[in-house]
């Protein structure tokens, strides 16, 4: 009998084994349908009375877009207890070694999973997991930022409740030679998602995170902590999670070996894809007592402590305490910055405060008053400190007030100008808000160079200082859109150009700047007064943009009996020319290109009754206007009108009138084109002039026609220092005048006495008493006492040594002699005109600075004319 019921319960027990693995291979195979798995093979299957041992187990799935998934496991075992007619079958799973090698395909999603349907799939997923896993030997090949990377460790799973889904999952991962372990309870429905994480590192806790989300009909709510009290394995959770996270070939510093790290946030989004946009609090404290690496940023060393809301309209901070340095920062933060102003480290302290006074009215009721203190190191040094205060509720805005900018880098160079140790220190207050920007640079602010340098002009020792200085802007287009107004000082202990002397310049007025996007997207206006050492006051407006310097003076009108300020001033100013009478003005146009263009210069100079000295020859009555272009290195004087009442190198001149041009190089300023439309000169009582032309001054001579007419004896005779001459008659004649380098020389010139002659009076004690002994010179004697001349020719000639010959033909009559028959005389004269002109000045009242050159020029003559001549 026992028997009999034995067997029937064997055959009972084969018959429920053979329908559950009937029942059991339909499942599996629907659920291999299901997921895609097209590939599966096992080997080493026993069953036994407490489960199911396979000793192999492959399993490959294909995708789409060439996903892949490849599954070896070995050493299988699921057990019969709690066995499940409803996958998963068996609730208690263990495995000796698990190999995973996953690819994921190439498709990109084009549609964004709500938080419902996430948590929907999590909490399938989680239903499919048995009560009880465990991999003893886990190695799994997955994508990372290198491209593929090998997980290796061990994984537990507890599965403590069904609905909702909770679950306890244990991660044991080697990294090296030491262990992560990560430990995890997660509570899964479609609506929530709760998880507990602990991190520990060779036994020694990490971090801990809570984290919650809740989906709702209005969106995604989101809350947490995250605790790090003793974070000392940082080195060993950067290495690890660098291959995850970093991109490939990214170097970070080391990470510290200590930092405590707090953080709780609380909120809301409207969806998964948005969660940039979430609001809420963000409360966040972190000590870094050592540098640590932030990729992006650079290595952050300090304390801070800081709490932050959000809304719609962004993030406002409630609470802020920070002490915290940066090193080492990001090429791709210091990108956009010249060379010269990179830092190499920040320094920053934040710490709260008392309000400031006199706060803006949107911050009067919301303020979150604070201290600032930020200072960075490099080849640029920068300090801001002043009261930093922030709104603690929306709108943002933010304040600061009393505070004081420094700044210094050894160069710089700014659209072709050189800037040689600028050093900055800045009184401010600032305000800036969703709308605008408005900053206040007050007095006692200045900015020092020790030089610029650019476009052909180098100051030395330059200073800018302010009385006040406004500048807004609209915000966030702060380069597109701004305004500057205030009042500026300018000064240069020297400054340098070639056509200036060197010297100290100060200029001082009102300045206005704007930036606008566009063809023209920096402009800069100052209205006021350049001071020169050498006393020149040149009231001016200066214009830069982005294309150059533009700066418009006027010299008002100038008394040069106190003095010429220009010739201490422009080099091109003639050695010889002194000017001490008279007035005038002028105006003028300077163009300073960025970059390498060409300066460019259009001046107008109006002069009255201006006199002085020009080597020496006295000059007085200067009346005239002429216009000076100056484009790169071409020169051109334009001489509208020029009248000169007087010139006297010791004969008197004038009036003297020219009109004409010339057009030359700075570089060969006795190189360029003459050309004269009038020139004309009294002279003697008569007139000399020159018939209109132009001359090539490059060449190695010049012929100036130059006609005589009606020049008088009279007034000749009565400069001429020969005693007992006189005479009367008109003269004229022509002079073909030569120049070249060395001198003037006159060839084939002729002059001839004007119809119907004259007379001529030579009454000499001299000339008598040689007549006495000579009778021939007593005829001439006699006759030149009183003689009526019908002719008067002489050819003139008139070297580069300054010798005047006349070859001189005397046709007339005395009518003392002989009743008046005709006498013809030939005379050769031979004069040295500077000489003449020499002695004429010292012996006429001239200043002490003709006499001086004059004493100076005999002095070399006679030195020249004693000197041995070499054979």
């Amino acid at each position: 009998m026992k028997i009999r019921r034995l067997g029937h319960s064997l055959i009972g027990l084969l018959v429920l084994l053979i329908v559950l693995a009937v029942l059991a291979y339909i499942n599996t195979q629907r659920v291999l349908q299901s997921q895609g798995i097209d590939d599966i093979d096992w080997q080493g299957l026993q069953v036994s009375l407490q489960g199911v041992h396979v000793g192999q187990l492959s399993l490959r799935q294909h995708g789409s877009e060439g996903a892949a998934l490849q599954l070896e496991l070995g050493e299988v075992d699921l057990l019969w207890r709690q066995f499940s007619t409803l996958p998963p079958f068996w609730q208690h799973v263990r495995i000796g070694q698990a190999t995973v090698d996953w690819q994921p395909g190439t498709a990109q999603e084009t549609t964004q999973a709500s938080a419902e349907s996430v948590l929907n799939q999590l909490s399938e997923i989680a239903g499919m997991l048995p009560l009880t896993g465990q991999i003893d030997n886990l190695r799994a090949t997955l994508p990372c930022t290198s491209g593929r990377c090998t997980l290796l460790g061990s994984a537990t799973l507890n599965k403590l409740a069904s609905s909702p889904a909770k679950l306890q999952v244990q991660l044991d991962l080697r990294e090296q030679q030491q262990r992560i372990a990560l430990s995890s309870e997660l509570e899964i429905s479609p609506q929530t998602l709760q998880l507990q994480l602990g991190v520990l590192v060779d036994d020694q806790p990490q971090l801990g995170l809570h984290f919650t989300a809740d989906n709702a009909a209005d969106g995604l709510a989101l809350s947490g902590n995250l605790a790090a009290p003793d974070l000392n394995q940082a080195t060993t959770l950067q290495r690890w999670l660098s291959h995850w996270v970093l991109p490939a070939n990214t170097a970070l510093p080391q990470a510290p070996g200590a930092a405590s790290l707090a953080a709780n946030w609380d909120l809301h989004a409207p969806s998964l894809d948005q969660l940039i946009s979430a609001t809420g609090t963000v409360d966040v404290q972190a000590n870094l007592p050592e540098p640590w690496p932030v990729p992006g940023i650079g290595q952050l060393q300090g304390k801070l402590a800081l709490a932050a809301d959000s809304n719609e309209q962004g993030w406002l901070i409630k609470r802020l305490e920070a002490d915290l340095g940066l090193e080492y920062l990001s090429a791709d933060l210091l990108a956009k910055l010249p060379a010269e102003l990179k830092v190499e480290a920040l320094q920053l302290r934040v710490q709260p405060t008392t309000a400031a006074a006199h706060l803006a009215p949107t911050l009067a009721d919301r303020s979150l008053p604070l201290t600032l203190d930020l200072v960075s190191k490099g080849a640029s040094n920068i300090s801001l400190q002043g009261n930093l205060t922030l709104a603690n509720s929306l709108p943002w805005a933010l304040q600061l007030t009393d505070a004081t900018l420094t700044a210094d880098t050894p160069r710089l160079k700014y659209t072709g100008y050189k800037l040689s140790t600028p050093k900055a220190q800045l009184q401010l207050d600032a305000y800036a808000d969703a709308e605008a920007i408005e900053l206040s640079i007050k007095k006692n602010s200045t900015l020092r160079l020790s030089q610029l340098s650019g476009a052909g002009v180098k100051l030395s020792n330059l200073e800018a200082s302010t009385s006040g200085l406004e500048f807004s802007a609209s915000t966030p287009s702060i380069a597109d859109s701004w305004q500057m107004d205030g009042a500026l000082k300018l000064s240069s202990k020297r400054l340098q150009h070639e056509q200036l002397h060197s010297m100290g310049w100060d200029w001082q007025g009102s300045i206005k700047g704007s930036g606008h996007a566009g063809d023209t997207p920096l402009q800069l206006n100052l209205n006021g007064k350049f001071s020169a050492d050498s006393g020149l006051q040149l009231p001016a407006k200066i214009s830069y943009a982005s294309n150059g310097l533009t700066i418009e003076a006027e010299l008002a009108e100038l008394f040069l009996r106190a003095g010429n300020p220009l010739a201490k001033t422009l080099k091109s100013w003639p050695a010889l020319l002194d000017l001490n009478q008279g007035r005038f003005k002028a105006d003028a146009t300077l163009k300073l290109p960025a970059g390498n263009g060409k300066l460019k210069l259009d001046a107008n100079i109006t002069g009255k009754g201006v006199g002085g000295i020009y080597d020496r020859t006295e000059i007085s009555g200067i009346d005239g206007n002429v216009r000076l272009q100056l484009d790169g290195q071409n020169l051109r004087a334009d001489i509208k009108t020029l009248k000169i009442e007087e010139a006297n190198p010791g004969i008197p001149v004038g009036p003297i009138q020219l009109r004409g041009s010339y057009n030359t190089k700075l570089n060969t300023l006795d190189a360029g084109l003459l050309k004269l439309n009038l020139a004309q000169a009294g002279l003697l009582g008569g007139n000399v002039n020159m018939a209109a032309g132009q001359w090539d001054m490059s060449q190695n001579q010049w012929r100036f026609p130059v006609n005589v007419t009606g020049l008088q004896l009279q007034t000749l005779f009565a400069l001429y220092p020969a005693e007992g001459l006189s005479g009367s008659g008109l003269i004229d004649g022509y002079l073909p005048m030569i120049a070249t380098r060395q001198g003037v020389h006159i060839d084939k010139g002729e002059i001839h006495a004007r119809a119907p002659g004259g007379r001529l009076r030579f009454d000499n004690d001299k000339i008598k008493a040689l007549g006495q002994s000579n009778p021939a010179m007593q005829l001439v004697a006699q006759s030149l006492e009183d003689f009526h001349y019908t002719t008067l020719n002489s050819d003139v000639g008139y070297s580069e040594q300054g010798k005047l010959q006349l070859g001189l033909r005397l046709e007339g009559q005395n009518p003392a002699i002989e009743n008046g028959r005709p006498i013809h005389f030939n005379i050769n004269l031979e004069e040295n005109i500077p000489t003449l002109l020499a002695s004429l000045q010292l012996s006429d009242k001239v200043s002490e600075i003709i006499q001086r050159r004059v004493q100076k020029f005999i002095l070399e003559r006679n030195n020249k004319s004693t000197s041995p001549k070499t054979p």
